[in-house]
């Protein structure tokens, strides 16, 4: 007989803790997602997506991430 089923926040500590390199976000990463995300507010007309994701990568640059 098998154990109880995983809860969603049990299998996802299993898996981070089995597979640590698949649970790493760059700041690369990071910036392309709010590039994309830009991209995708600005030709929805959706400005208070474009205002947040211009902030979110003003926010990397000015740290100091390129």
């Amino acid at each position: 007989m098998e154990g109880a089923p995983l809860s969603q926040l049990e299998l996802w500590q299993r898996l981070r803790s089995k597979y640590p390199s698949y649970f790493v976000t760059t700041t690369g990463d990071v910036k392309a997602w709010h590039e994309f995300q830009l991209a995708e507010s600005e030709l929805e007309e959706n400005s208070l997506g474009s205002n947040f994701h211009k902030s979110r990568l003003s926010a990397l640059l000015f740290n100091g991430n390129p």
